[in-house]
């Protein structure tokens, strides 16, 4: 069994948050983090932490210093850049020089094998210059930048593969919004890239998503498309994915109920925390005997 946590969009130092779904409260990540924890030992065992991007709300050594410390936890953390974590020229060399545990192998674009998975984290680009963020939001991948997650996953098709990108490929639903207006859609060819590599690679059964602070969870295609609330904003959630050789399954946390002090909530956003299906699902992976296997999954 592979058990791992999903979380993303921190942006430690922030001082207040720019772009919120909910109030965020980034000055308290250390005490999130210490529930976090405590989570873990309590409900583990959890194989890794998986954080899907904007650790930093901006690259300066201050924010780099203070999230390593603050995310020094009993289990491996490993993160996908995001576009606040490279707000800086220099930004790729800092994390790789600084930081280097939080990233597999050295490199940005990585895999991590563990028991029935394989994740598959690969840097999004947000304009001309790579590995650097100002102001523009054009996600893209650089050439050749995806065959490598496709020589792992044909090289290992007995195992479920999850890949990670910060930038979401689909857009938040409109019927879990209440509206027909697209949320966070990105270009139609950024789209088309992964569900061509997916529609390629039938084991690749997860990809998930960040950056819009939202819990989404769309089947398309038999493949499962996620993104998580910002950990920094009220409830403070993270997800729990779990792979087995009989189900892949997700469930969604919030540490609220043990934080020190009192958040505020904006119930005028409630969607953001997503319906029931998307906070939780589970799907059997091997049908009976004479059965066919379920690749649309079953919402909860």
């Amino acid at each position: 069994m592979t058990r791992f946590v999903y979380m993303a969009d921190t942006h430690f130092g922030a001082n207040p948050m720019g772009y919120q779904m909910q109030p965020g409260y980034p000055e308290r990540l250390p005490e999130l983090l210490r529930l976090l924890d405590a989570w873990i030992a309590e409900h583990g065992p959890v194989d890794f932490i998986l954080h899907g991007g904007d650790m930093l709300d901006g690259m300066t050594p201050a924010n780099l210093t203070g999230a390593r410390e603050a995310f020094r936890l009993p289990v491996p953390v490993h993160l996908c850049l995001g576009n606040h974590d490279l707000t800086t020229l220099d930004a790729l060399d800092a994390w790789l020089a600084g930081a280097s545990e939080f990233f597999p192998g050295g490199r940005s674009d990585y895999s991590v094998y563990s028991g029935e998975c394989g994740v598959h984290v690969v840097t999004s680009h947000w304009q001309e210059r790579p590995y650097h963020w100002v102001n523009a939001l054009h996600p893209h991948f650089l050439p050749g930048q995806l065959d490598r997650v496709e020589h792992e996953v044909a090289a290992h098709p007995e195992l479920v593969h999850i890949l990670l990108t910060h930038n979401p490929v689909l857009d938040v639903p409109g019927e879990q919004r209440g509206e027909t207006t697209p949320f966070h859609l990105p270009p139609p060819a950024f789209t088309e890239t992964i569900q061509g590599m997916v529609q390629r690679h039938p084991e690749i059964r997860f990809v998930l998503g960040a950056h819009n602070h939202a819990n989404m969870h769309v089947v398309a295609g038999g493949v499962h498309y996620v993104t998580a609330t910002s950990f920094s904003e009220t409830p403070f959630e993270f997800k729990v994915i779990e792979v087995t050789p009989e189900s892949i399954r997700m469930s969604t946390v919030a540490l609220l109920p043990g934080t020190s002090f009192a958040a505020r909530y904006d119930f005028d956003r409630t969607w953001v925390q997503g319906r029931l299906k998307d906070r939780a699902f589970v799907e059997e992976r091997r049908p009976p005997e004479g059965g066919t296997a379920n690749r649309g999954g079953a919402g909860l």
